[in-house]
């Protein structure tokens, strides 16, 4: 029973790792889409301007709003990129193998567990089997005792009545 407990100690543990282990990695794609959006609309708001520069008359002031917009929309696409490679890593391999081993060894715990069950089950039909046998047999036996014990009895009052 304590290893049994102590395997599901285990496996709370292992599942607990992965959890931060996940979370961690979700925050930190969260952290990079979040720069990811920043720059895009960052660059799209430059284009937007950089757009509206180049229909005007001063040329140089445009070019250069346009450069930067389109400077902001490739720096937000690679972020975005490095947000979607973000992964658990090994640490999550791990603690997903840890848990993995945990429970196909809970699991072999109950099977263990449900086949003593079973066991104990048969056992116990065989015990019944037999004390119902006996009690039966003895049913059968009880009463010619009884007629016996109870003409010894009869036979042991007359003597004693006629010493008497």
């Amino acid at each position: 029973m304590q290893d049994t407990m102590f395997k599901f100690r285990a496996l709370f543990k292992a599942q607990s790792a992965l959890t931060r282990i996940e979370l961690r990695a979700k925050a930190t794609q969260a952290v990079y889409g979040s720069l990811a959006l920043v720059f895009g609309l960052l660059g799209l708001g430059m284009l937007n301007v950089g757009a509206f520069l180049a229909l005007t008359p001063v040329v140089g002031g445009a070019w250069s709003a346009v450069l930067l917009g389109v400077a902001d929309a490739l720096l937000a696409a690679m972020i975005a990129k490095a947000a979607a490679g973000v992964t658990p890593g090994s640490e999550g391999d791990t603690a997903k193998e840890l848990r993995d081993l945990v429970l196909d060894s809970l699991a072999a715990d109950a099977d263990r567990v449900k086949q003593q069950y079973l066991a104990f089950q048969g056992e116990l039909g065989r015990v019944k089997t037999a004390v119902s046998s006996v009690s039966s047999g003895a049913a059968g036996i009880l009463p010619g005792i009884s007629s016996i014990v109870h003409l010894l009895i009869s036979a042991l009052k007359k003597r004693k009545k006629k010493k008497n």
